[in-house]
């Protein structure tokens, strides 16, 4: 299994932190502009703002949105679906999001 589907394991069971690296590894394999790159930094700034890195969330997905085109509409959806969850992540008290973080590493012991 690569590092790719391996981090969307870890991502899907909530080990964020585990996930971010392994998407950021898998990324140096990926041609630039390609489909899969486009969608692995989505799955990127899905780690950093469930981990309350929202800035750093915001800048991987306005990189993101600027490689789109209007036929891309699955890549579309995701990428809306990530701002959302972007959004909600800005409205999360200071300890809201210490709490994912630390719920977050309970599940990666």
């Amino acid at each position: 299994m690569g590092k790719l589907e391996t981090g969307r394991e870890e991502f899907d069971t909530g080990r964020w932190s585990k996930a971010l690296k392994l998407f950021q590894e898998a990324m140096r394999d990926l041609p630039e502009g390609s489909p899969e790159l486009r969608e692995v930094r989505v799955l990127m700034a899905r780690c950093l703002a469930r981990l309350g890195s929202a800035d750093k969330a915001e800048e991987e997905l306005l990189d993101v949105k600027e490689s789109l085109t209007p036929g891309e509409e699955a890549m579309l959806a995701v990428f809306e679906s990530a701002w959302r969850e972007l959004e909600d992540t800005r409205r999360l008290t200071p300890a809201q999001v210490a709490k994912r973080r630390k719920s977050s590493k309970k599940r990666g012991s």
